[in-house]
């Protein structure tokens, strides 16, 4: 059976997988020899999967470091500093109650034993004390039951933006309490959507000590969104041709789906599965923008509707659907969309614009404002535009859309793929709403 290569959802955990960051790797690994990390950025732009290759590094993967981790994926039912702790310690120690016995799970030194506090761990886990259990594992005389002299042990939280607040409590209470027993082998990893380390400061303005440095993880370049692509293109040809039959790539699906993806790599994963997964349902021989197209309405009206019906609803709940489209008619000229920030803030007012970032509606790199997905424009641009054109023309309309390669800006009118029609003026005559969709 012919595999699809393409990974739309999972964390990566292969090496040979990963595609660029190696800036971003080098600097995790020169801040954990004095600090903890931090790495926020937009949805889907490989903030789990940098993480994971960087502690893979750090417990040896082509390194001579053997540091030991622990990982807590946050979520909103955890509602303490006991249940996270909890989470931990099962990952350390096993706890038999009944034999009231406890062993670490992956010991340094043989027949390590916690001697008389081996009850009183028993009966505070028991009881749910798992933050006082935690502190004690920690300890000088313990932590070095499990963790190598001069390694480290390194807690990496996923997904902090769930519960910003309690994450931050949990950082400073660990630190601080490593900090009075001595012990300065413990580090943070914490990982998660921005602006939430922005959260943690307000909870603790204290946590930039912490966090001297935070990796504000941009889109991957547009040569290693396209190598990211040719390889699992080319694993899908070489499966393809085993199996006796023959493939052709068109090479402006290559190209069309990187600007589509804009180096967000999860959007390129998904891109790219969709339209494996089209040709091996049309089956006629060649990958081509037909083969896009169908990945593109698959995406935008089955995969991803909930997500992007409620971006709809957010729009329209906060009256914010007229600046939506003033937005949206400033951006809507290139793939991938974008704007100033001073154009945007000209155009709809800072408050706004604020308000469209915090909703990770759009997001601003370097004075630039883009889309946090750019196929969330592409189904808005499907609702309003299949209804009048037909389908081949709508296909040759979205493929005219201009490359917009961050070093120029669309003044052509004749390149502009959807006719520059009156979108703030083109309300609903029942509701009122701007019909940019």
């Amino acid at each position: 059976m012919i595999r699809n290569p393409f990974n739309p959802s999972a964390v990566i955990t292969n090496p040979g997988d990963f595609y660029g960051r190696t800036y971003e790797l080098a600097q995790i690994q020169r801040t954990f020899e004095k600090s903890s990390n931090l790495v926020e950025g937009i949805v889907g732009v490989g903030k789990s999967s940098l993480s994971y290759q960087a502690i893979l590094r750090m417990e040896g993967f082509q390194t001579d470091l053997r540091s030991k981790s622990l990982r807590l994926t946050c979520h909103r039912d955890l509602t303490n500093l006991d249940q996270i702790a909890g989470v931990l310690i099962r990952q350390l120690v096993d706890v038999d109650e009944e034999a009231k016995n406890v062993a670490f799970k992956f010991p340094v030194i043989p027949q390590f034993s916690f001697g008389r506090e081996t009850s009183t761990i028993v009966r505070n886990y028991v009881a749910g004390h798992h933050l006082e259990i935690f502190r004690k594992l920690l300890a000088a005389e313990y932590i070095k039951g499990f963790v190598p002299d001069n390694h480290l042990l390194i807690i990496w939280i996923d997904e902090a933006d769930k519960i910003p607040r309690l994450v931050t409590q949990f950082v400073r209470f660990v630190l601080n309490q490593a900090q009075i027993d001595g012990v300065t082998n413990v580090r943070f990893l914490v990982s998660g959507v921005q602006p939430f380390f922005a959260k943690m400061q307000e909870e603790d303005s204290g946590m930039i000590r912490f966090f001297p440095r935070v990796i504000r993880l941009r889109t991957l370049s547009f040569e290693e969104t396209e190598a990211l692509l040719q390889d699992n293109f080319s694993k899908f040809v070489f499966e393809v041709e085993n199996s006796g039959a023959r493939i052709n790539i068109h090479p402006s699906v290559i190209s069309r789906t990187v600007e589509l993806s804009n180096g967000n790599p999860s959007i390129a994963q998904l891109l790219g599965y969709k339209i494996v997964d089209a040709e091996m349902q049309e089956n006629d021989g060649i990958i081509d923008d037909r083969d896009l197209l169908t990945a593109l309405r698959s995406i935008c009206h089955e995969d991803r509707d909930v997500i992007y019906s409620d971006h709809l609803s957010f729009i329209f709940d906060n009256e914010l659907d007229r600046k939506f489209a003033l937005l949206f008619q400033e951006m809507v000229r290139s793939i991938p969309g974008r704007t100033t920030r001073a154009r945007a803030r000209t155009i709809i007012g800072d408050e706004s614009v604020k308000e469209f970032i915090d909703s990770n509606l759009i997001y601003e790199d370097s004075g630039e404002i883009f889309f946090v997905d750019e196929l969330f424009r592409v189904r808005i641009i499907l609702d309003r535009v299949e209804t009048f054109l037909a389908e081949e023309e709508f296909r040759k309309q979205l493929l005219r859309l201009k490359s917009s390669n961050f070093d120029e800006r669309l003044d052509d009118d004749e390149n502009v793929s959807i006719e520059d029609t009156d979108l703030i003026e083109d309300t609903d005559e029942e509701t009122g709403h701007s019909n940019i969709w």
